[in-house]
């Protein structure tokens, strides 16, 4: 991966941008729009906190990839296809979500979008099973064990850790669901 490298006496700027991993678009449009408007994207840190610095605007796209831990096959595959002369895209960044520029023009991404939001749906789908396990075994053991009052009050986090993760995770699934619908209506 190619550094990139900033000048600190360039005019900056630090937006914080919070959004789910299955609605990378928000991030993206909110890069492009900082782009269009003067500021490129530099890093970001602690996940949600970017850093822009002051530039020509140009017209460019950012894709943004999420990868589930111990999940490699679809970003080898994504960042071959970013990186090819097709769309000339940068990676620009490494990490929770791996952050690309693609500066060609008129760049018709939208298989990509398809494939990533497939993937987002397989990964949301092992993460509800995950978090309904959670919520169960929380609520089993907290419920109907025999455990100290401290175990008892750990369990009960867990279980209510275990259904806001899934309630969060089916919020996304239902996401999902009406982004697909609404790229199906647009082929």
């Amino acid at each position: 991966m190619e550094k990139h490298y900033y000048s600190k006496s360039v005019e900056q700027k630090q937006k914080f941008i919070f959004f789910p991993f299955w609605n990378l678009e928000k991030a993206e449009k909110i890069l492009c729009e900082e782009e269009q408007n003067g500021y490129r994207f530099v890093r970001s840190r602690f996940r949600y906190l970017f850093t822009f610095q002051r530039s020509t605007p140009k017209k460019v796209q950012y894709v943004l990839t999420y990868i589930f831990p111990k999940d490699t096959w679809p970003i080898l595959e994504w960042e071959s296809i970013l990186k090819s002369d097709e769309y000339r895209g940068n990676l620009l960044q490494c990490g929770y979500c791996d952050i690309f520029r693609i500066t060609k023009e008129n760049v018709d991404i939208q298989d990509f979008y398809m494939d990533r939001l497939l993937y987002t749906r397989r990964v949301l789908i092992k993460k509800t099973i995950i978090a309904a396990f959670m919520a169960f075994v929380g609520a089993y053991a907290a419920f109907w064990g025999d455990y100290s009052v401290i175990l008892r009050l750990c369990l009960i986090f867990l279980f209510i850790g275990g259904l806001l993760a899934l309630l969060s995770y089916i919020v996304g699934f239902c996401s999902t669901i009406k982004k697909k619908k609404l790229m199906d209506k647009h082929e």
